[in-house]
């Protein structure tokens, strides 16, 4: 998820004041600007709304007090398609030399997957694993070997993390109910262990450290962080 926040949006766009923006104000300027460039830089969106404050004279410089964005079916890789993904970013200063974001401050997003994002992801990257979103909890349906038997047995968990702010997000089952599986416990972790991660952010444009993973209404919400502040301009 690479956001094109470049010095030579903001300054085009803020240049245009003088002249071409006639009738429109600084803050829906650098916006058209900047949502003209997010299918290169997010990922193709059947749409973009982006909003900033911030002064006149401060876009002008490069200067953006706030950007918040939200896009509706955002590719962010090949196979991953959110839903919905809103990114807020603070602070953001154009380096207009170098066209780079010299400076941003606290940048979060929140993202969201229903069952037909999920399901399409996980029939390219995980074909042996089934995932269903309830209302506010999900179940996995994975093949187990277990000596000479094969099956298939459904779980139910939560998503986490992988790590603390990882870009990778594995099931993790509900130990209450593992005991009362018609195989061992241990036979269904050792499946669990062949399919984790469930989903992999780690091919989008710009790092993200995840910090929740939940189910809400049916949806798989993750919530986080991402790290724009070494982003040049996108070619």
């Amino acid at each position: 998820m690479r956001l094109c926040l470049s010095a030579a949006l903001v300054l085009s766009a803020a240049g245009g004041l003088m002249g071409c923006g006639v009738g429109q104000s600084p803050q829906s300027i650098v916006a058209h600007k900047i949502a003209d460039a997010l299918p290169r830089a997010l990922g193709p969106a059947a749409h973009y709304d982006v909003q900033v404050s911030g002064s006149a004279l401060g876009l002008a410089r490069g200067q953006a007090r706030h950007v918040h964005i939200t896009g509706q079916d955002v590719r962010v890789t090949p196979t991953v398609t959110l839903d919905t993904l809103t990114l807020d970013a603070d602070d953001i200063t154009f380096n207009e030399q170098t066209h780079t974001v010299q400076k941003v401050g606290k940048t979060v997003f929140a993202a969201a997957l229903g069952q037909g994002h999920l399901s399409a992801y996980l029939a390219q990257a995980r074909p042996n694993l089934q995932v269903t979103l309830l209302e506010n909890s999900l179940q996995a349906a994975l093949p187990v070997r277990f000596g000479p038997l094969q099956t298939t047995v459904a779980v139910r968990g939560t998503l986490a993390p992988t790590e603390p702010g990882s870009d990778t997000i594995g099931f993790i089952a509900d130990r209450a109910r593992l005991g009362l599986l018609p195989v061992p416990a241990f036979a269904v972790n050792a499946a669990l262990e062949a399919v984790n991660p469930v989903l992999d952010l780690s091919g989008v444009k710009v790092p993200v450290a995840v910090q929740s993973a939940d189910v809400e209404q049916g949806q798989l919400t993750l919530r986080g962080t991402a790290q724009i502040g070494a982003l040049g301009h996108a070619p």
